[in-house]
């Protein structure tokens, strides 16, 4: 497991997603000894601050039958993703506490999440250089198109494709 520095004051825990969103997971409700066999469909980690981003994020991708971990910022991305170790990892590329381009950096350093795919999701003026790209599987601008995303998803393998 990667050691960092943490933060002083931040909170760690479940965000609340309204509305019909699905299967929500908290670290209480997940085995973290071995390799468990996964049940059900691939495990998201959405790393959204922007809550209605987030609630059609989290639906669009539980109606595709994936397990659906939100967060809003950094700190907890990392912490969560060596807890639940995703499959994918949806990640805006604002965050309040942690320059997204640093959590790339831990992401793809760490044992456990390095190989996940990451979709970083950034804003449609925002300037990205090589390095972040290079980090991220995708990339996608602002307003997110939910089809692309995924498309993302199906392309990796991780979903079926749309029936409809």
């Amino acid at each position: 497991m990667i050691r960092r520095p943490r933060a002083a004051g931040r909170r760690s825990g479940p965000m609340t997603v309204p509305g019909p969103a699905a299967a929500v997971l908290s670290p209480c409700a997940v085995q973290v000894a071995g390799d468990a066999p996964r049940i059900g469909g691939p495990t998201v980690l959405v790393v959204e601050t922007v809550p209605s981003d987030l609630q059609r994020v989290a639906a669009e991708l539980s109606a595709h039958g994936c397990r659906v971990v939100p967060v809003e910022d950094g700190h907890t991305a990392v912490d969560w993703a060596e807890i639940f170790r995703p499959q994918a990892i949806v990640l805006s590329s604002t965050l309040p506490d942690f320059d997204a381009r640093e959590v790339l950096f831990w992401l793809r350093q760490s044992e456990r999440v390095g190989e996940s795919l990451i979709v970083l999701v950034a804003e449609a003026d925002e300037v990205l250089n090589a390095e972040d790209c290079a980090r991220a599987t995708a990339v996608l601008r602002r307003p997110l198109c939910l089809r692309r995303l995924v498309a993302a998803l199906v392309q990796a393998g991780l979903i079926g494709a749309p029936t409809s």
